[in-house]
């Protein structure tokens, strides 16, 4: 790293408490490979260390905890050195995913701001995670020709109904009550109080937070969503989405329009698939975290993933050219060569 370059991670520590938090601010905190590494290494040096015993993983910025993988530095890897070599990368970030949640501390995570894709990977399987009226979550992979990854498939099918394949599908995004009230969140804390709650953390104490409350939804009843996404495959759930007439149903179609067609396919089939191990599996969380990552690693050598970041973060023209226009022409047998074995 030049000498002219901030540190991608800044680790303090106070009392028992080691304070990591994430620093790309202009990068809103995304994670690439030296980020990754970083934070690998902090979390190994403080589980080593007897004199801390509790870790706390924030942002640097309130604007954002983690926008989630650095994907320009991913299509760039992936161009210049092909999908294995991409695929291998993102590997990396998944086993940092894995030690944040099998972590011998526990760690809290101070989601405030936007969390999305690695972000929720970072802070939404943590021991105890805090959100504030600023925090803004999603997995909004389907945009970019992947599909919903960190571990984020796990917490999308523990959600009640079919709420969660609807937020995998649109790439929905979430405030920090409704996130509590969704499983990827425990805490709704003012972003006011924040400072005073790091200070209790530092000292030693645990996290005392009002209970949440979700604030009135104008979206749709949990009863709308299931007779729209219950839908026998991808096909029918668009189907049902195009018959339905309600707003919350036009724009659901207009985000999926968006989409990869083939992610949407891949999306579907893998949540149902995560979905059907149950919430009380006790390997379920690890189960999923492999099949994303092997999933993902598939889709890097598709064109999709390439095109999409293409489409939204470099030329933002927002008019990607998918391999597949829609998915009734998405073979079958992709699919299932993507999804691989169970």
């Amino acid at each position: 790293m030049p000498d002219d370059m901030p540190a991608p991670l800044v680790m303090r520590v106070q009392g028992r408490t080691a304070f990591l938090t994430l620093n790309r601010p202009a990068a809103l905190n995304a994670i690439d490979l030296p980020m990754a590494e970083a934070l690998e290494q902090a979390l190994t040096r403080c589980e080593a260390d007897p004199a801390i015993a509790r870790i706390v993983l924030a942002g640097s910025h309130a604007r954002a905890f983690c926008a989630g993988g650095d994907l320009r530095a991913l299509r760039a890897c992936l161009q210049q050195d092909g999908a294995d070599a991409a695929a291998g990368r993102f590997g990396r970030f998944y086993d940092l995913f894995a030690h944040v949640a099998h972590c011998a501390l526990p760690v809290v995570s101070v989601m405030d701001g936007i969390a999305m894709g690695g972000g929720i990977g970072l802070g939404g399987h943590a021991r105890c995670r805090i959100v504030t009226e600023r925090s803004v979550l999603a997995m909004p992979e389907v945009q970019i020709g992947l599909t919903p990854d960190a571990g984020g498939s796990w917490l999308l099918a523990r959600m009640p109904g079919f709420a969660g394949l609807r937020l995998a599908l649109t790439g929905g995004r979430m405030t920090g009550a409704q996130a509590v009230a969704n499983g990827f969140a425990d805490h709704l804390v003012p972003s006011e109080d924040l400072p005073a709650m790091l200070e209790a953390l530092a000292a030693g104490h645990d996290v005392v937070a009002p209970a949440a409350v979700v604030p009135p939804d104008d979206g749709p009843a949990e009863a709308g969503v299931d007779a729209v996404y219950a839908a026998p495959d991808m096909a029918g759930v668009l189907a049902r989405l195009k018959g339905h007439g309600a707003p919350w149903a036009a724009a659901d179609l207009q985000a999926m329009q968006a989409a990869s067609p083939l992610s949407l396919r891949v999306t579907f089939a893998a949540w149902h698939r995560v979905r059907a191990q149950g919430p009380a599996c006790p390997e379920g969380f690890d189960r999923a975290l492999a099949w994303e990552r092997a999933m993902v690693g598939r889709l890097l050598h598709q064109p999709d993933f390439a095109e999409g970041v293409r489409a939204r973060l470099i030329d933002k023209d927002f008019a990607p050219r998918w391999a597949w226009p829609s998915v009734e022409i998405v073979p079958d047998a992709l699919v299932a060569d993507i999804l691989g074995g169970t």
